[in-house]
């Protein structure tokens, strides 16, 4: 027989451990609340922000291990975790990060979202409003629900975009994009367009069957871009410029839109 501590390691090392990772406002939570609707899935919501790494890595690995991975009743089991919960603005806690994971021998999930404009805006319009997300059921007193009146018109509130920060924001979302890729290279890539039509594609990944998965987020953006963003006449003609330049700038800094010319250190 097994005593405890050896069944958690056993358990550990049967390789059905993982971790998704991606931006915000790129469908996380959704796909979430897919996983975790599967009868043999535990998938948690974000469990590391930034006071956790103050301690060490063995106080992080315990934490995880005492919040999903030894104690999850299914055989498959992960959270998520954002591209700004790995990195610091000065200490590269994604090494910290990779180690534990490692430890835990999970499997990486990699979440993108193809169109930068419109994960900007979500990203825009929740922080201005509040609202992150919206469950059709009650998941944690940190989310809302569809029990609050009006919670749906406040996050369609229009706001204006300011190409800069669009700028700063896409640069710095495609370098930690790139690092995961590089840091995960046998990760397993998803995108929020196609998500839905991925999730069999994610359970054969993870070795779990292919059984039926419902979401319980509820879409918060009901109106168009144009409707949402007051200026979007404005800053419609710029985006393709915007993605068109954002690789040379990675490398080179800013850019200012009344010349078009290139800066240094302007957007961090």
């Amino acid at each position: 027989m097994l005593g405890t501590e050896e069944y958690k390691v056993l358990k550990r090392n049967m390789g059905n451990n993982f971790v998704i990772i991606g931006p915000m406002r790129s469908g996380s939570s959704s796909l979430c609340s897919y996983l975790d609707s599967h009868p043999d899935i535990t998938c948690k919501f974000e469990l590391l922000h930034r006071n956790h790494y103050k301690g060490t890595i063995a106080g992080v690995h315990d934490y995880l291990a005492s919040r999903v991975f030894d104690v999850a009743p299914t055989p498959f089991r992960g959270f998520k975790m954002l591209y700004h919960q790995m990195w610091g603005r000065k200490t590269p806690d994604c090494y910290m990060i990779q180690s534990i994971l490692k430890s835990f021998g999970c499997k990486v999930i990699h979440l993108t979202r193809r169109n930068h404009f419109e994960s900007f805006v979500s990203k825009c319009l929740a922080r201005r409003s509040k609202v992150w997300n919206v469950f059709r059921t009650k998941k944690a007193d940190k989310h809302f629900t569809m029990e609050r009146p009006g919670i749906i018109d406040e996050y369609n509130r229009p706001i204006t975009v300011n190409p800069e920060e669009y700028l700063a924001y896409i640069q710095k979302l495609n370098r930690w994009q790139q690092a995961v890729n590089e840091l995960y290279h046998d990760c397993f890539k998803v995108s929020y367009e196609t998500l839905e039509m991925q999730l069999y594609d994610v359970a054969d990944f993870l070795g779990a069957p292919r059984k039926p998965m419902t979401c319980d987020t509820i879409k918060l953006r009901t109106k168009s871009m144009s409707e949402v963003v007051s200026n979007y006449d404005e800053v419609k003609d710029l985006l393709p410029l915007i993605e068109r330049e954002v690789p040379l700038l990675n490398s080179l800094g800013s850019v200012d839109w009344r010349t078009r010319s290139c800066g240094w250190g302007n957007h961090r």
